[in-house]
């Protein structure tokens, strides 16, 4: 591992905020006494005062010490939308911007589709739909007494038929 990634700094929102709201005395450089502390400013103008806030003005943190259209330019120009994260290799005399890649795929249109098989796709809906294996089994058990029950009904009903259709014969029979 080179030297320039043993002392690397890596900057993002928090630890720039955290640092830029560290109190240093003039004088020594020491924590100790504390005596000055620099403001970080946001879109609206008024000072931030907390994490929480620096969270979600990452911008505003990064512009209050570096100059974001030249970042920004510098990202576009290698096709990166800047990523709120910087290296700084004090041994290279580097700053690495990091970015996230843009993509210029065309938006995806939602495909049109019918009701069941939408709803069909959500796993919420069939998490609904699912059963412990104990009613599963009990709801098997009651179909197939219920297909027994219909196939001797079925088997009793042909019968029968059978027999009006032979009574019927038989009649034709007669008359002839």
């Amino acid at each position: 591992m080179s030297s320039a990634h043993v002392n690397a700094l890596n900057i993002d929102a928090l630890s720039l905020f955290q640092i830029m709201k560290s109190k240093i005395d003039d004088n020594q450089g020491q924590v100790e006494d504390m005596l000055t502390e620099l403001t970080i400013y946001g879109d609206n103008e008024e000072p931030q005062s907390s994490v929480e806030i620096a969270r979600r003005n990452k911008d505003a943190v990064f512009s209050s010490l570096f100059d974001m259209e030249k970042v920004r330019h510098t990202c576009e120009s290698n096709g990166l939308k800047f990523g709120q994260r910087m290296s700084v290799l004090p041994k290279l005399k580097v700053v690495r911007i990091l970015g996230v890649k843009k993509t210029t795929a065309p938006p995806v249109k939602p495909q049109k589709m019918s009701y069941l098989k939408r709803i069909l796709r959500d796993p919420n809906i069939l998490r609904k739909g699912q059963k412990p294996l104990e009613n599963l089994k009990a709801e098997t058990a009651k179909l197939e007494k219920e297909v027994k029950s219909l196939d001797q009904e079925r088997e009793k009903t042909l019968k029968y038929q059978k027999e009006q259709d032979s009574i019927k014969k038989i009649k034709a029979l007669r008359k002839e």
